[in-house]
């Protein structure tokens, strides 16, 4: 049912950002035999947020197939990141060139992502670009950030993204202090993931959820201090899943197959 509702919507969906991607090529030299020869190596440097913190309003909404019922939820997030522009030293070597930097926002499933509010920078509006920009490629949107020194003061961002998606949400706590907020109307959550949440209230009109996590706990910022740029699906984040609890043709059809069983 849930794959059925996926292939005509979105699947499940991983949020990775707001980071900025910063190309890098660094000037070495090397002794070969009785000369010295210039190298040169380019890598992707990954600004982490000091801070980040999300908002957000999920709507759930049931889907019917035949006699079975799915969800589809859409989640409203304001995304605050704040970026420590000291983060950054190491980068000020004379050997370091900077390419333009940009921002990424990567996700799961790119079909679920709707209303992009991208945010100013020094009164400047920023453009959304599909996919992530990076060189594996991935699935997402990036922001490339405007000419100037933006490394001259801390850069605090304000964005609105719209998500859709079936099934899991779940969002990489990238800062080195994460704090996410959830409010839903589905009033049966199943909290999954690495980190149960610090605070949560569940009726009958939806749920409440409130996620704390900073790199001591999840060490990402030495994860992402490796340049990779694959493998972000397998990195820990605050996940929550709109499940279905078992209605009466799913208790039918489970008697059914372990009747089989037996019989058997």
């Amino acid at each position: 049912m849930e794959d059925a509702i996926r292939q005509s919507t979105s699947g499940p969906q991983k949020l990775v950002g707001p980071l900025i991607a910063i190309p890098v090529t660094e000037l070495y030299t090397v002794q070969e035999e009785d000369k010295t020869v210039e190298r040169k190596r380019s890598f992707i440097h990954f600004w982490l947020p000091e801070s980040l913190m999300v908002d957000g309003n999920q709507n759930v909404e049931e889907r019917k197939i035949g006699i079975y019922t799915g969800q589809v939820w859409h989640s409203d997030l304001t995304l605050k990141p704040i970026f420590d522009v000291s983060r950054l030293s190491e980068l000020n070597r004379p050997n370091i060139i900077l390419g333009k930097p940009f921002i990424v926002i990567s996700v799961g499933d790119a079909r679920g992502i709707g209303v992009v509010k991208a945010p100013e920078v020094n009164g400047t509006a920023l453009t959304i670009e599909p996919g992530t920009g990076l060189e594996q490629g991935g699935q997402g949107v990036h922001i490339p950030l405007p000419e100037g020194d933006w490394r001259k003061q801390n850069l605090k961002l304000n964005m609105a993204l719209n998500l859709s998606g079936t099934g899991d949400l779940s969002v990489v706590p990238a800062g080195r202090n994460s704090e996410m907020t959830l409010t839903s109307n589905w009033p049966h959550p199943s909290f999954l993931g690495d980190f149960l949440p610090a605070k949560r209230e569940v009726s009958e009109s939806g749920f409440q959820a409130q996620w704390q996590s900073s790199w001591f706990a999840n060490n990402l910022g030495e994860r992402f201090a490796s340049g990779n740029d694959t493998g972000w699906e397998n990195f820990p984040a605050f996940s929550v899943a709109v499940t279905t609890p078992a209605d009466q043709y799913q208790l039918t059809d489970r008697a059914t197959k372990y009747a089989i069983l037996l019989i058997a």
